[in-house]
């Protein structure tokens, strides 16, 4: 893990360097193919270890392994009794939850705090089986299915293919790159998964009738149609108090790789990397295929609305190689 100043460009700290798994000292520690990293709100760094099937967090000097820890699987759990797959894309939210992609899988998992006063009350105290641990972590699968599929739902029926990149905005709301559906996802309120742009090659469009309005605990009725099966189906609990419809329209061609455009017909080659610049409103994805970073401007105002834009932002192999993931502090990518 290496740290840089933003201004001068110098490397100021190297963590690990060595391939194992160590945690404790930052002179110390040591990681194995380490492949996302983010900054927490109170200046914590939570590393996705790829190689370990670890979640680490660098915090006051000291790197500690929050979830996983060696063991290849699905399953959820209290930190190391946590299981993953593969580990590529992580997002810190504010909330201090940590979001991670688990492409093996094709799920997007949430790593969230274990306060020890709340967990006093649980029917089985986790920290009774971890006596020496100050704070633990609860690792859950968010997306249900692991099947590879491409299907917008709620989140316990929708379907992705190769989650890669992830990234959050202020409201907790997530948006991913699903890489092998050529598509970026978003996740509303922990609640209802939807394409955001992209989409496979024999889908030309996701036609939103209205968006999805969600949170965790209470979320609106949601009317789904599809090409196959015209019949609406309502879902949500009594004190919903508005509805969403959208439609996927299916085409008998294939789509080219590279069209910039609206976030409904916009093209993407297995896109990797996301990175949101809260300050522009900026989203910016990696395509490694096409050596190419792709720009989505969330502000672009078309007609008497505003319409979502993707365009190309670097895109010669010279001046990008390999963009895998991407970071956003100033400007970076990471590759």
């Amino acid at each position: 893990i290496i740290r840089c100043s933003v201004d001068t460009g110098q490397i100021q700290m190297t963590i690990g360097g060595v391939q194992g798994y160590v945690d404790g000292s930052v002179l110390t520690a040591r990681f194995s193919y380490p492949t996302g990293i983010d900054a927490g709100a109170d200046g914590e760094i939570y590393v996705c270890d790829g190689g370990n099937n670890a979640v680490r967090m660098i915090l006051d000097g000291e790197v500690t392994t929050i979830a996983g820890g060696g063991k290849k699987g699905i399953a959820d759990g209290v930190g190391i009794n946590a299981e993953f797959m593969t580990l590529f894309g992580i997002a810190a939210a504010h909330t201090g939850d940590v979001f991670v992609t688990d492409p093996a899988a094709n799920s997007i998992r949430r790593i969230k705090a274990v306060p020890k006063d709340a967990a006093a009350t649980w029917r089985s105290n986790p920290y009774d089986r971890f006596p020496d641990s100050e704070f633990l972590y609860e690792t859950e699968t968010v997306t249900k299915e692991h099947d590879p599929g491409y299907y917008d739902s709620l989140i316990h029926a929708a379907r992705l293919n190769t989650p890669t990149g992830i990234t959050l905005d202020i409201d907790k709301n997530i948006y991913f790159a699903d890489s092998d559906n050529n598509a970026i996802r978003q996740i509303y309120g922990l609640a209802v998964l939807n394409t955001f742009a992209g989409a496979p090659p024999t889908i030309t469009a996701s036609i939103k009738v209205a968006k999805a309005a969600a949170d965790a605990s209470n979320y609106d009725n949601h009317n789904h149609n599809n090409s196959s099966n015209e019949n609406n189906t309502s879902l949500g609990g009594a004190n919903n108090k508005s509805s969403t419809t959208w439609k996927t329209t299916l085409q008998p061609f294939i789509r080219h790789p590279f069209i910039d455009g609206s976030t409904e017909l916009a093209c993407f080659r297995r896109p990797s990397g996301i990175a949101r610049d809260f300050k522009s409103g900026r989203v910016y994805v990696a395509e490694p295929d096409s050596h190419r970073v792709r720009v989505i401007d969330l502000a672009t105002p078309d007609e008497d609305s505003i319409k979502n834009q993707v365009t190309r932002g670097a895109h010669s192999a010279s001046m990008v190689e390999l963009p895998r993931n991407a970071s956003w502090e100033q400007a970076a990518v990471v590759s």
